[in-house]
């Protein structure tokens, strides 16, 4: 019964809802609030890697879900390749290709078994993405890691409407930031510069349909504080997730050494001495943070603030995305559309689209990792301020154009 009704919801909308029937930026509350609708236009109700029990509670705490995503559904899921490529997406493909080009050889079965058994001895295993017929199969950590599953959800719907090869394998790393060079290619939501085995992957905050609210909010803190309108100062919430556990065992050093090696530290430091000029704090101190330390933060007014809602930080001029536990912050994807410039923290990694679509010095202003030019790169935005406003609004366009659900799906099929 359950497969009749959708099947009869599913013409209905095939053949008398086309996607430019919904307004643009409007969405329609019966697609939005409908899980059996929307499961059976989005992908196979059967299949289990689209809709487990706790979706219908994430589409509610999701407050809205975009008519993008509806029309992705009705549509552009079954026209992925008509649609041209864009050049940020011919960027990032060459990035793929370079990876690809350097080992073709090791793309075999036996290379992919090397590279999961050379990962299973470490404390974060790959993911084997196989598609088998009409289902796409994974690992049973997909049910551990948010990433891991919002791509399961992504490609099952893109699998539902256009089919990938029968018997497509491929690794997906389940670290935050991967770092190992392997015998064949494996797929990651972030790793080093110019790795000859790692293709990057969008992260779960841009995959996953329910977390869209995210760029709704930022969207409008855009649109609703001009640049130039905003304080003058350098913005930054955080946790401690970065602090390196290994030294904290190790014991044995000052406040002072701490500083110069933990770089969130320096920036919440550097916030008391130019309050002025950088608001900086933790939101909340880990347990591996040694309990001297983590007195002398609290005691020291370096924590604990609130966590900042995007829509507060339309009053901010300039956003800092400092490094996070492993690697680049994802949160850079969407502090793009909010309408302040970015100021990014120099790393060792590199996120999907950094250095192709999105570059230093075009869309962000790229600062030390230690913050030393911190202050002369707020300098040069208030002395330059047209060509910081171009900035904002060049970050703004591509994080719009190449960061949407439907682009990421492009990229993905």
């Amino acid at each position: 019964f359950r497969h009749m009704v959708g099947a009869w919801v599913l013409h209905v909308l095939m053949t008398e809802v086309a996607p430019s029937a919904l307004p643009q930026g409007e969405e329609d509350p019966f697609l939005q609030m409908n899980q059996m609708t929307i499961e059976n236009i989005c992908c196979d109700h059967f299949e289990s890697a689209c809709w487990s029990k706790y979706d219908f509670q994430e589409m509610l705490k999701a407050d809205a879900l975009p008519s993008g995503y509806i029309e992705l559904c009705l549509g552009f899921g079954r026209r992925l390749h008509e649609l041209p490529e864009p050049a940020w997406l011919q960027a990032e493909l060459a990035r793929v290709s370079e990876v690809l080009d350097s080992g073709q050889q090791r793309i075999t079965r036996e290379a992919l078994d090397r590279a999961e058994a050379q990962a299973s001895k470490s404390s974060h295993p790959l993911c084997r993405f196989e598609v088998v017929g009409k289902k796409l199969r994974v690992c049973k950590a997909v049910h551990t890691f948010g990433h891991l599953r919002s791509l399961w959800r992504t490609l099952s719907i893109i699998h539902y409407h256009q089919g990938f090869p029968d018997g497509l394998v491929f690794l997906v790393s389940s670290w935050d930031a991967e770092s190992t060079e392997y015998p064949a290619p494996v797929f990651a939501r972030c790793g080093p510069h110019d790795s000859k085995s790692i293709i990057l992957l969008p992260s779960e905050f841009q995959t996953a349909w329910n977390y869209q609210h995210f760029v709704k909010k930022a969207t409008a803190s855009h649109d609703t504080a001009p640049f130039l309108s905003r304080l003058p100062v350098a913005f930054w919430r955080g946790s401690t997730s970065d602090y390196l556990q290994e030294r904290a065992q190790a014991g044995g050093l000052s406040v002072a050494q701490e500083i110069r090696r933990w770089s969130r530290l320096r920036l919440a430091t550097l916030s008391r001495l130019f309050p002025s000029r950088i608001d900086a704090q933790f939101t909340s101190i880990h347990d591996h943070v040694p309990s001297a330390l983590a007195a002398w933060i609290r005691e020291g007014g370096l924590c604990c603030a609130e966590r900042a809602e995007l829509s507060e930080l339309r009053r901010f001029r300039y956003l800092v995305n400092a490094d996070a536990t492993l690697g680049v912050a994802d949160r850079l994807h969407w502090y793009l559309l909010t309408g302040s410039l970015v100021l990014q923290q120099e790393s060792n990694y590199t996120l999907w689209l950094m250095g192709t679509a999105i570059q230093a010095g075009v869309h962000y202003l790229p600062v030390d990792r230690g913050w030393q030019d911190l202050l002369a790169s707020m300098d040069w935005a208030e002395e330059h301020p047209a060509e910081a406003e171009a900035m904002v609004r060049r970050a703004y366009e591509v994080a719009r154009d190449a960061m949407s659900q439907e682009a990421i799906f492009l990229y993905l099929h």
